[in-house]
């Protein structure tokens, strides 16, 4: 099981850019572009009220809805794969692996994303949070992608992701391996939540990595 954005997906580097773009074409002093990724929080803070601060900051036409629906659409346009993941699940999908993807994220956003990005035909199951009404780290998710993968939750099972509670402390708490694309961060950095004290099995510098430790 593969987690989606910042791990299939280069999501940061989508939000970088998007970021960058959206500030040049409203004028706005570069400076900006640090100020509103702080604010996203690498995709944790709430999508509304984070455009309800950028609005109100650099008083900004248009309603937020607005600012919102521009945001998402130019993102995904944006979103490219993040380096080794079409090349990992290939490898895997060859070995005869049942993969799935599972994410937290609006449905109908998460699925145009993996459509876009081509990955849907390297993947058994896409699970989305949106579809089901939990998020991981709810065992839920990781139980529905199972099912649709047709292959159960066992010692054998993998999760591969970027976010310690919901995909490694999510995962881990089923008896699941983990591995971490640890993007540059230390294992119980300052914002992993308290509690989550589950090392994963193994930590990734790529996905490239990922295929040959399985």
């Amino acid at each position: 099981m593969f987690d989606l954005d910042n791990t299939l997906s280069d999501r940061r580097r989508a939000v970088t850019d998007w970021a960058a773009e959206f500030c040049f074409l409203r004028n706005l002093d570069p400076t900006a572009v640090h100020w509103i990724l702080k604010m996203d929080n690498n995709g944790y803070s709430d999508r509304r009220q984070v455009f309800e601060t950028i609005k109100s900051e650099f008083d900004l036409p248009g309603s937020v809805d607005e600012l919102l629906v521009d945001y998402q659409s130019r993102v995904t346009e944006l979103t490219e794969p993040t380096p080794g993941a079409v090349e990992c699940l290939t490898s895997l999908q060859e070995h005869g692996y049942a993969l799935a993807i599972v994410t937290n994220g609006a449905s109908q956003r998460q699925h145009t994303k993996v459509d876009k990005l081509g990955l849907r035909p390297l993947v058994e199951a896409v699970v989305v949070s949106g579809d089901l009404g939990v998020e991981k780290p709810d065992a839920a998710m990781f139980n529905t992608a199972a099912e649709a993968a047709g292959v159960p939750l066992g010692p054998d099972t993998w999760m591969v992701g970027d976010s310690p509670l919901h995909d490694i402390h999510g995962a881990n708490r089923l008896g699941l391996h983990t591995a971490w694309l640890h993007q540059g961060r230390t294992w119980l950095h300052p914002s992993t939540p308290e509690g989550c004290q589950c090392a994963p099995t193994v930590q990734l510098d790529s996905l490239h990595d990922f295929a040959e430790i399985v």
